[in-house]
Order: structure tokens, then sequence, then C-alpha cells
């Protein structure tokens, strides 16, 4: 099946030396017609031990909610509940997702003063409210929403949710709606800040996360330090050399496959 154009999403960046293209079904960036790794596939390659945690105590908890005391249960039914249990995670993860997009969505509208709907979704108009109650008392000044990346020196791009002045100095954000902070939250944040600083030259004073987790809870986590910034870029940089190893050896191994098959 062919591409559907009206998918796609198109955008100049180095003053015209770099067309990159993002197409949001299949979550993958072109630039120039090359492939350019995205950020949040790189992080991705790192293991992440606590939704493995996560994803047992949904199963446990879909079990305890679908399993009645005393109730006589044939195979089939064994295997459905087995299935939903399998599941639970799968369907919590994309309703936390959902919540995450409509937040997303209507802070950056509300950034670029489109003065967007009241949201209906609960979780996700606090979420926002947080947010903008952050900016407005942090005198928060926004240069970019939504910000499309792409760094030519090592191939990769990415969606930057926010660059900002506070206190005339220029940071780099990121928002997240997740209800724990992770650290390589602030390597993503270091790895759109280089990008940023290949193409506008800017200096920039720090990083920072703004957190407006799904529960309730909310945390900023600023970093001014040149050090950090640099671990964190270089901790990324190594994450995405193994990713780029990863794909090669998948490659390797479906072609191993293939071959025999095609002879």
């Amino acid at each position: 099946m062919g591409q559907d154009n009206k998918t796609i999403e198109r955008y100049t960046l180095y003053g015209g030396e770099v067309e990159l293209t993002f197409d949001p079904v299949k979550h993958l960036y072109l630039a120039n017609g090359e492939k350019a790794d995205g950020v949040t596939s790189v992080l991705g390659t790192l293991a992440k031990p606590a939704l493995i945690y996560w994803a047992a105590n949904k199963a446990s908890e879909y079990i305890q909610e679908n399993l009645k005391p005393g109730v006589s249960y044939d195979e089939l039914q064994i295997q459905e509940l087995v299935e939903g249990a399998k599941m639970a995670h799968r369907k919590r993860s994309k309703e936390a997702a959902d919540v995450g997009t409509l937040a997303h969505n209507w802070i950056s509208k509300w950034i670029k003063g489109e003065n967007p709907e009241s949201l209906t979704n609960t979780t996700a108009k606090e979420i926002c409210e947080r947010f903008v109650q952050w900016a407005e008392e942090k005198k928060v000044e926004f240069v970019f929403s939504e910000k499309k990346i792409y760094s030519k020196r090592k191939g990769y791009a990415g969606t930057c949710d926010f660059v900002s002045k506070i206190d005339g100095g220029l940071w780099v954000g990121d928002i997240k709606t997740a209800n724990a902070f992770y650290p390589e939250q602030l390597w993503q944040a270091s790895a759109y800040r280089e990008a940023l600083a290949e193409e506008f030259k800017e200096k920039y004073a720090g990083r920072i996360i703004v957190r407006c987790g799904k529960d309730g809870s909310f945390e900023e986590k600023e970093d001014s330090s040149e050090e950090n910034h640099f671990k964190d870029l270089s901790a990324f940089f190594g994450l995405l050399s193994a990713h780029r190893r990863l794909a090669e050896i998948r490659d390797e191994e479906w072609a191993a496959k293939v071959a025999p098959e095609a002879k």
C-alpha cells in the first residue's frame, strides 16, 4: 500500500538546508529523504524494569476484579480470564497515552495563543491547569512549542515540547504526564538542546522537565549544569549507537532468514 501523503508533516530546518518530514502514524522521521532516528524511539531501547512490575500489577488487578470467589470456571472462561489479564497493561497504557496526548495538544495550542477549547476529560484538564499555573507563576515567556528538531551531526530527530525564556535565559523544556520522574527524561532534553544549538547557534541556560502527573502530582526538574548536560548527552549518544546496532542485527537476522526462502 502507498503512503498517505495527507498524514505527512513537512518542516524546513537550517534555513532551508534540511527538509524534515514526519509520519505520525508510523512515527517515522526523514531528513532530506533519509531515515532519522527518533529521540523517543532511541530512548525506548533503554530497559525499564519498573514497567515490568507495573504490568504485572495491572494483570493482578484484572484478575482480582474479574475472578469471583466460589464460582466454577470452565476451560474457555479461564482462557478468557488469562487473556484479559495479559492485555490489561496495554489497555491501561493506551488510556494513559490518550490522556497525555489530549493534554499535550491543549498545552501546545495554549502556548501558541490559540485559545483552545476546555477539555471534557477531567484528568487531562487538571494536567493542563497545573501547567498553566506553573507557567504563569514562573512568568515563562515561550519561544517555541512542539518544535521539530534534527541533528545534522548525529542524524536524529524529534519534537521538543517547548523552548522558553525564564529570568532572561533560554531553557529547553519537556512536559511529562507520568506519575514519576525518570533520569532519561533529562537525556531527552539534552538531545533536543544539542540539535537546537546546532541549528540556531544559541546558548541555553539549561533544561527543564515539567511533570504534571495523571495522579495529581507535580514536579519541576531544572538543570543548568553544563557538566550534567554533556554527561546526559553522552549517555544519549551511547544509547543512539546501541539502538542503531540493534537495528543492524535485526536486519541481518531477517536477511539471513529470508535468503534461503528466496532460493
